[in-house]
C-alpha cells in the first residue's frame, strides 16, 4: 500500500479525532495509476486475503479500527466463490474491523446483480455496523431493457430503501442513518421533506499486488475503463452499459478537476473546445497520485503538443502558471522570516549563507506576458487580448500567508532567486550573476524577504 497516503490519513484523523472512519470495498489504483472511481471486487480467496492484509496495514498504521462500507456494484465476476455477505462476513471476522451499511448500495446491488434485498438485510452482520448510510439513485436500463440502478446521490431515497432501513432500524435503533445527497441538492423544503420520511421509520432511543489472478483482473478492468474499444473482461458478467458507468465516473470526475485547476485556460478556448481537449488528456493521462489536486501536472506539456490548441501560442504557459498557484496553494505553510535577521550575521560570514525558501516557492519565465494575461483574468473573466504582444516576462509565486501571490520580477531578480533556490550560497550567487544588467543583490534579497520567499537562514561555519 501506498505508506505516503497512510501518513497523511493518519495526520488527518490525528488531528480531527473523528469519531469513525471508513473505506468502502473497493479498489482505484494499479500499477501507479489511479482511477478515479470505487471499482467492483471480486469476491474469491485471492482478493479476500488483499482485503485482510491492506484493512490490517490501515488500522494498524492509523491506530484505530476502520468500517469497511459495502460498494454499490453495476457487474459481477464468473470466477466469484463468495456472494457478498459471505466475503464481508469473513473480512470482519480476520480483520476485527467496524462495518459501515449503505442500505441504498445494498438495493442497487441487488437489482443490478440480482440478489435477494430481504436475504441480503437479515444475513448482514448488524451487530456490527457502526454507521447506517441511506441515498438516492438513478435509473437507467441496459441494452435489453432491463433495469440498471445507479448509485448517484442525487434525490429522494426509494420506497424499497426506506422499507429495508426500517428492518435495519428494528435491530439498530441506536444509529442515526446519514442522508448522502451530493448533487442537484433540493430547497428547504424539499429536504425537510424527507428527513421527515425517516422520522417516520426511525426514532433514535439512546505496495503492487503479489497475486497474479487478481493482478491480471486489475489489469483487463483497468484496461477497458481507460479504453472505450476494449473489449468486456474475460469472466466478468456485465453489459456495456453498466462498464460505462465506471468509464464515465473515471472520465467526467478527471475532466472536472481539469476544468478546477485550469480555469483560465478553459476560458481563453471556451467550454466546448476545453471539453474535448481534457477527455483526449484523460484517455492519455491516468492520476499517478491519490490526491487529484496533483492531476494536470503534465497538462502543460500535453497542451504544447495538441495541434487544435496552436492558435493560442501561450496557452501551455498560462497552464503552468496555472497548475503552480495550485501547487504553491496547497503547500506546506512556513512562517516566513524577516530581514532583521540578516543583522545578527556578521559581515564576514555572510558569503557563505545559504536561503531556506518558502515550499510554496515558483519560478516561471515565458515569452509571453502570462502574467499580465493571468491577473486580467482576475480582474475581469474576459479580458480583451486582442493586442497582445509577445513580450517576455519572469514571475515568482509564493504563499506566504493565506493567499498565492504572483508577481513580475525583473531578469536579473529571477536569475538571482534562480540561484538561491538551487542551494548556492551568498557570495557565490553575486559573483556569478555580477555581469547581468541591472544586477542588485541588496534589492533582490530585499524583494524575496518582503515577499515571504525566504523563510531561513543558514550559516556555515
Amino acid at each position: 500500500m501506498d505508506t505516503d497516503h497512510l501518513d497523511r490519513l493518519k495526520r488527518v484523523v490525528d488531528r480531527y479525532q473523528p469519531a469513525l472512519f471508513f473505506e468502502h470495498l473497493a479498489w482505484s489504483t494499479h500499477q501507479g495509476a489511479y482511477l478515479n472511481d470505487l471499482l467492483a471486487v471480486p469476491y474469491t480467496d485471492e482478493t479476500l486475503k488483499i482485503v485482510v492484509e491492506h484493512i490490517d496495514q490501515v488500522q494498524s498504521h492509523v491506530g484505530r479500527t476502520m468500517l469497511l462500507e459495502n460498494p454499490s456494484t453495476y457487474i459481477k465476476f464468473a470466477d466469484n466463490e463468495f456472494d457478498e455477505i459471505a466475503f464481508i462476513t469473513e473480512v470482519k471476522k480476520r480483520t476485527g474491523c467496524g462495518l459501515l451499511l449503505d442500505v441504498n448500495n445494498v438495493y442497487v446491488s441487488a437489482v443490478n446483480c440480482g440478489w435477494d434485498l430481504h436475504d441480503y438485510i437479515a444475513r448482514f452482520p448488524l451487530d456490527h455496523v457502526g454507521e447506517i448510510h441511506v441515498a438516492g439513485h438513478a435509473t437507467g436500463e441496459d441494452a435489453d431493457g432491463s433495469v440498471l440502478l445507479i448509485d448517484a446521490h442525487d434525490g429522494v431515497t426509494s420506497e424499497p430503501v426506506m422499507a429495508s432501513l426500517s428492518k435495519v432500524l428494528t435491530q439498530r435503533s441506536d444509529i442515526s442513518p446519514l442522508i448522502e445527497w451530493d448533487n442537484d441538492l433540493p430547497d428547504w423544503v424539499g429536504f425537510y421533506r424527507e428527513v421527515e420520511k425517516f422520522l417516520q421509520c426511525f426514532t433514535p432511543q439512546s505496495q503492487i499486488m503479489r497475486l497474479q489472478m487478481w493482478h491480471n483482473i486489475q489489469s483487463n478492468f483497468s484496461a477497458s475503463i481507460t479504453d472505450a474499444d476494449a473489449p468486456m473482461p474475460q469472466g466478468m458478467i456485465a453489459t456495456t452499459e453498466r462498464l460505462n458507468i465506471y468509464r464515465n465516473n473515471v472520465a467526467v470526475s478527471l475532466s472536472a478537476a481539469l476544468g478546477q485547476a485550469f480555469p483560465i485556460v478553459k476560458i481563453l478556448v471556451g467550454d466546448e473546445f476545453f471539453a474535448g481537449m481534457a477527455q483526449v488528456y484523460v484517455q492519455q493521462n491516468k492520476p499517478t497520485s491519490p490526491l487529484l489536486m496533483e492531476y494536470g501536472d503534465t497538462f502543460s506539456t500535453f497542451i504544447a503538443e495538441f495541434p487544435p490548441a496552436a492558435s493560442i501560442p501561450y496557452l501551455a504557459d498560462i497552464a503552468l502558471v496555472e497548475y503552480a498557484w495550485l501547487r504553491a496553494y496547497h503547500a506546506a505553510d512556513t512562517d516566513p522570516a524577516v530581514i532583521d535577521v540578516l543583522g545578527t550575521i556578521p559581515e564576514d560570514k555572510l558569503d557563505p549563507i545559504i536561503f531556506r525558501l518558502h515550499p510554496s516557492f515558483y519560478l516561471l519565465n515565458s515569452a509571453w506576458p502570462i502574467v499580465s494575461i493571468w491577473h486580467a483574468h482576475q480582474e475581469n473573466g474576459a479580458p480583451d487580448l486582442s493586442g497582445l504582444q509577445a513580450t517576455p516576462e519572469h514571475m515568482t509565486i509564493v504563499r506566504p500567508q493565506l493567499d498565492v501571490q504572483i508577481s513580475i520580477v525583473s531578469e536579473a531578480s529571477y536569475a538571482f532567486a534562480d540561484a538561491l533556490r538551487d542551494g548556492m550560497a551568498l557570495g557565490a550567487a553575486c559573483e556569478a550573476l555580477e555581469d547581468i544588467d541591472g544586477f542588485d543583490p541588496t534589492q533582490h534579497l530585499t524583494e524575496l524577504f518582503l515577499a515571504g520567499v525566504i523563510t531561513g537562514v543558514i550559516t556555515n561555519t
